[in-house]
């Protein structure tokens, strides 16, 4: 039963009101029109949706609404934290959300403050119906590649959440972990299904949690800011301490500082790290340590240095403009 607000004041009180118990969450649309409906008791039941607490943003519930409509009612979101890291872990998080009393605020946690996630943490964990957070080490990631070990650390997340195993399940991506369930990949799923982005909180905050840890553990690589990501801090460590054992050895400028552990051929691991840089922040902040080095530099391999960064510029720069 789904409430159209052009045709609200055709509809009966009582379909009215079986429509708000079994949708889950209402239109701003539908509340509006049921505001100016001719009714009393209709525009009673608005103001109680008004009033109502932790009424997450529709749009954020509409894959979830299509899945309950279809008869699914255990629907779970997943997403992963940590694929890109230079460091640590891969997370990926489980989470079956009801249908009502979920907390507001809700959003991709790529969007959200490390204190908006540690706020909302809990509150997803006491809400959902079930919760499992995975992850997948280092040395598998080396093993399989950081794509695969993804999707297992989501598969695990949603073997985890136990009996009755969830009907439908919503993953965050253009690709599914093959749970043996029934699974939709929603591009850009944490900002559009609530469920996926509650899933991306909770894998988010565990791994961040580690990430803290193991800053104690192996100080000076600045995880615990970081986050193992390659910041031009992080960069600059791998050049002068060398790799830890939490970093992933196949990623290509973790490959670099190993191939130089004692680092005497700074211009070497300089030339292969600006060829290697995937994205202009990467590449700049390899620059950056570049610049901060120069002093030591022999003064003839500087302009090669030079030619290197504003090819791989262009590069990339071609890439984001296609």
């Amino acid at each position: 039963m789904v409430l159209d607000p052009r045709t609200l004041r055709v509809k009966s009180i009582a379909y009215i009101r079986e429509a708000l118990a079994n949708c889950g969450a209402v239109s701003d649309s539908v509340i509006r029109a049921m505001e100016e409906d001719d009714r009393a008791a209709v525009r009673r039941m608005a103001e109680q949706l008004k009033k109502a607490p932790s009424r997450p943003h529709t749009d954020m519930l509409v894959h979830e609404q299509q899945c309950w409509q279809s008869g699914s009612v255990r629907v779970a979101g997943v997403d992963e934290a940590g694929r890109g890291p230079l460091a640590g872990p891969v997370y990926a998080a489980a989470v079956i959300l009801p249908r009502d009393g979920i907390p507001s605020g809700i959003n991709d946690s790529k969007r959200l403050s490390a204190r908006q996630r540690e706020q909302l943490d809990p509150l997803i964990r006491a809400c959902a119906l079930a919760v499992h957070v995975a992850s997948v080490g280092v040395e598998e990631i080396d093993r399989v590649n950081i794509l695969q070990a993804s999707l297992k650390a989501m598969r695990t997340a949603i073997a985890g959440l136990g009996h009755p195993p969830p009907d439908h399940v919503l993953v965050d991506g253009n690709i599914t972990p093959g749970s043996g369930l029934p699974e939709t990949a929603i591009v850009d799923g944490d900002s559009k299904s609530v469920s996926i982005a509650a899933a991306s909180i909770l894998a988010k905050v565990a791994r961040d949690r580690f990430m803290e840890e193991m800053d104690t553990r192996y100080p000076g690589y600045g995880f615990a800011r970081n986050k193992g990501y390659g910041t031009r801090e992080h960069l600059e460590a791998l050049a002068r301490l060398g790799p830890c054992p939490i970093h992933r050895r196949s990623f290509q400028h973790v490959a670099c500082a190993s191939e130089y552990p004692t680092h005497s051929d700074l211009i070497a691991f300089f030339k292969r790290s600006l060829v290697v840089s995937e994205s202009l922040e990467e590449l700049r902040s390899v620059a950056a340590i570049i610049a901060e080095k120069k002093n030591v530099l022999p003064p003839e391999e500087v302009p090669a240095l030079r030619r290197l960064y504003r090819q791989q510029f262009k590069l990339l720069r071609s890439r984001c403009d296609t």
